[in-house]
């Protein structure tokens, strides 16, 4: 299977950035300005919890609903339809089910980080109750920490698609996941080296603090141009 180029992904993001600015920059700023904000009054409001937690879960509900709304327009976009900056709130269902599949693909990505480690961990503390040389637990306890990681790595590639997935159709979630993890199959390496560009690009943009604007954008698009390639490969039946 041909791999996907990470350098035409990023190309597309760039023409449709360009091609839907004034809906896309505005999108990009109302997110980060809600991130900003959440930011400034949780520390503002740090010596009272109970203000900075009412604040703090207010700000996280926005950004969680506009996150989804503009998930939907990079994906409206990215197939060549109209959009509109109203779109960045999405219709309920689709909120929901996104809800739950992300909250579905994150607690198994933590599931599957934190049993080698606790194994890893319970391992070492076995080793060390039997006298086992202190290097020899210390190791193991490694082990499981790496092992936790590249599990974890890997549930993350494998649920990657969750996010476009749950707000393209109306779906069970149990769909979304097996949905998503079909797509990934066999191009999780890819998916690695493609999410490290778009980090990458994304940290360029955080240092030049407005380049941001850009880059998360982008990165967005390249992530959609992904999905509607690994869509054509796996066609729903």
């Amino acid at each position: 299977m041909a791999p996907i180029s990470i350098v035409e992904a990023l190309r597309f993001g760039w023409r449709h950035v360009r091609g839907n600015s004034r809906v896309i920059f505005s999108a990009t700023l109302l997110l980060l300005v809600i991130e900003l904000l959440q930011r400034l009054f949780f520390a503002l409001y740090a010596s009272d919890p109970y203000t900075a937690a009412s604040v703090f879960l207010s700000a996280l509900v926005l950004e969680f609903i506009f996150s989804a709304g503009f998930t939907i327009i990079i994906l409206t976009a990215a197939r060549g339809e109209a959009v509109l900056l109203r779109n960045i709130i999405p219709p309920t269902r689709l909120l929901w089910q996104n809800l739950a599949a992300l909250a579905i693909a994150t607690a198994l990505v933590i599931l599957a980080m934190l049993v080698p480690l606790a194994l890893g961990t319970l391992a070492g503390l076995a080793l060390l109750a039997l006298h086992a040389s202190g290097i020899l637990a210390a190791v193991v306890f490694l082990a499981g920490i790496l092992c936790g990681i590249a599990a974890g790595l890997y549930v993350g590639l494998r649920y990657a698609m969750a996010r476009f997935v749950s707000v393209d159709g109306t779906y069970a979630v149990g769909e979304i996941i097996h949905r998503s993890a079909t797509l990934s199959q066999g191009v999780k390496w890819q998916l690695l080296l493609f999410f490290a560009a778009i980090l990458l690009i994304n940290i360029i943009g955080i240092l030049t603090i407005i380049g941001l604007l850009i880059t998360l954008p982008v990165g967005l698009f390249a992530f959609a141009y992904l999905y509607l390639r690994l869509l054509e490969r796996h066609p729903q039946k």
